[in-house]
């Protein structure tokens, strides 16, 4: 059926070559050329290759327009889903036969091809107000004008955009995708503009913050202060038993004494066979040794703890990655901030 009808399209055109042109009658050599681009797209839709075909045609129909060459670029276009330009290029073929041009065989085939690409292209009917002031229409980016509203517009298979604007209106926006032979009806209707915002209210001037809010504390911060923290504590433990164990070394040197002054034994043998004035003093003293070694533990802990947080501290300074220059304008900041009523004093920033 191809072949058969590429043999009608090659005999119609070339039989139609020496009809004179809308624009004037071509040269010889241009005929020669224009006849030479026909051959060409012929061989190129025998191959299924339509898009080179249709650039041929177009080449030999700048040349010398024939009922012929139009009626094969609209087969071309039609088999590469340019529907709606296919259905555009069957009606000129049908205006240059009504206008006398001959081709009694594209003549007997243009009607019933027209109609059957007819039912297949989708149209869309877009109805708009009249009313609207400064309507604007746009399908898929392009103006069309406002005239076209409530007629069957043709368009190709596939997604469509729809948009209508209007003065003092919200733009109405619609996509569509359209198959075979669909008819779509768009009726448009545009909500009126919101009322123009009114400005917000300037903010009042700030007070001066003087809290310290620990939301934003970096890690490096939270580090420091953990090690103060351990620092701090192991120095308060050193402090506190280095007095626990003064006053248990006082106690431990009394109960010595009462027994050194009391009995006729002294030294650390006294409380072996102990007098009895010495009894009470030889029970306390164990447990007073007990209290003194505890303080002489928990001294040595504290004040090694409190070392180690120290030179923990110190290696986290040195050690830790440098800050970026915006992480260093986070950091807190100290001062007096005067105020109408007196002034603050504190600390503010971001951590």
């Amino acid at each position: 059926m191809r072949r058969q009808l590429f043999a009608i399209f090659a005999l119609t055109a070339l039989g139609t070559w020496s009809t004179p042109s809308l624009a004037g009658e071509p040269t010889a050599a241009e005929i020669a050329v224009a006849r030479k681009l026909f051959r060409e797209a012929t061989d190129l839709e025998k191959d299924g290759k339509w898009a080179p075909a249709e650039q041929k045609l177009r080449e030999a129909i700048s040349i010398k327009e024939t009922p012929g060459l139009r009626y094969h670029l609209a087969f071309c276009l039609e088999q590469q889903g340019k529907l709606v330009e296919a259905l555009v290029e069957y009606d000129r073929t049908d205006e240059m036969l009504q206008s006398g041009v001959k081709a009694p065989d594209v003549a007997s085939l243009v009607g019933p091809a027209r109609d059957a690409l007819r039912a297949r292209v989708p149209s869309v009917k877009i109805l708009i107000p009249r009313d609207l002031p400064g309507a604007t229409l746009e399908i898929d980016g392009r103006r069309v004008s406002t005239a076209v509203s409530g007629e069957a517009l043709p368009l190709d298979l596939g997604k469509h955009s729809i948009r209508v604007t209007a003065d003092g209106y919200q733009p109405f926006t619609r996509e569509l995708a359209l198959a075979e032979g669909e008819r779509v009806e768009v009726v448009v209707t545009l909500e009126p503009a919101s009322a123009k915002p009114t400005p917000a209210p300037e903010p009042a001037p700030a007070q001066p913050d003087v809290s310290v809010s620990t939301s934003g504390w970096s890690t490096f911060t939270w580090v420091l202060l953990g090690e103060g923290v351990f620092t701090g504590a192991a120095l308060g433990l050193g402090l506190y038993a280095t007095v626990d164990r003064g006053s248990a070394q006082d106690e431990v040197d009394r109960a010595r004494a009462e027994i050194d002054a009391s009995g006729s034994k002294s030294g650390p043998g006294a409380c072996n066979d102990p007098e009895p004035e010495d009894v009470s003093a030889c029970r306390q003293l164990p447990k007073l040794s007990d209290q003194l070694d505890r303080a002489k533990t928990l001294q040595t802990v504290g004040f090694i703890g409190a070392g180690v947080g120290v030179a923990a501290t110190a290696l986290t300074i040195v050690l830790w990655p440098a800050e970026s220059p915006e992480t260093a304008a986070r950091r807190p900041r100290f001062g007096v901030v005067p105020t109408p009523s007196g002034a603050w004093a504190g600390v503010s920033g971001r951590f």
